[in-house]
């Protein structure tokens, strides 16, 4: 009989032992999915809602996360967050963190970034996750596009004069404050002065507390009657038919303000 080959019985031997690595990671944790969610976004701030979907043992416990933000290769954030919840029987965790993030930080930076169309945000960071005395910190990275914050953009849509008896003149003006934002924007006020051919003639604050929503036009008149008063000029007006005009002043914003000059021409609409 011949007896069994002693590199077979070696082979036979090992195959019915268990394998067990030698490195293996007695806490497994990984992040498998990142969604980034845009709650709010204003001129200078966004409010960001990242869901990280997170594996790991039945038991384990988010305890912290670390973020960091990047908008357009800038880092505008480096945060601290609390990261709460345990995994689930099926080894997985949703983990929502929530946090407000400034994209500028004064009106140049804010400027900057409304020359671009879209600007790039990355959020990416570590979450802890904790079990049975072992640590284990989990890495993410998510990229989200935003649209770009732009200014409110102010044109004037009417400029005429009416005669009325004596020469005396009434103009109508309509300011229209264009935003071409997604998201509405809060009004502080637009501050103006009126000239007309180099003389001054008025002055005023329009819009205090308007809400422009976003994708939208606001208009505002500016009335401003010319008496007797302003004899010389409202003489050239109804003479010439029409005479150049200067709107400037500020409007202002949650947090910031800009200085505006429109010029054009206004016209007599009514000739006795």
């Amino acid at each position: 009989m011949r007896r069994p080959d002693a590199a077979l019985l070696l082979v036979l031997l090992l195959g019915a032992c268990k394998t067990v690595p030698v490195n293996e990671d007695p806490l497994p944790a990984s992040v498998a999915g990142v969604d980034v969610e845009v709650l709010e976004q204003t001129f200078t701030d966004v409010i960001l809602q990242i869901t990280l979907d997170a594996r790991s043992l039945p038991g384990t416990e988010a305890t912290a996360a670390h973020l960091e933000v990047t908008v357009n290769q800038r880092s505008v954030a480096s945060l601290e967050l609390p990261a709460h919840g345990k995994v689930v029987q099926d080894g997985t965790l949703a983990v929502v963190l929530t946090t407000r993030v400034h994209l500028a930080a004064n009106p140049e930076e804010l400027s900057a970034l409304g020359k671009r169309r879209e600007l790039a945000l990355l959020a990416r960071g570590t979450l802890t996750l904790e079990r049975d005395g072992l640590t284990r910190r989990a890495t993410f990275a998510k990229v989200r596009n935003l649209p770009a914050p732009h200014e409110l953009v102010l044109s004037v849509k009417q400029a005429s004069a009416a005669r009325y008896d004596h020469g005396e003149l009434n103009l109508a003006f309509q300011l229209a404050v264009q935003n071409p934002n997604a998201f509405p924007v809060r009004l502080r006020g637009v501050r103006y002065g009126l000239a007309l051919a180099g003389q001054a003639v008025g002055d005023d604050t329009l819009g205090q507390a308007e809400l422009v929503a976003g994708a939208s036009t606001a208009l505002f008149d500016v009335p401003q009657f010319l008496d007797a008063s302003y004899e010389e000029l409202n003489a050239r007006l109804i003479k010439l038919g029409s005479i150049p005009y200067e709107l400037t002043g500020e409007v202002a914003t949650e947090p910031y303000s800009r200085r505006f000059t429109l010029r054009g021409a206004v016209r007599l609409s009514d000739q006795r």
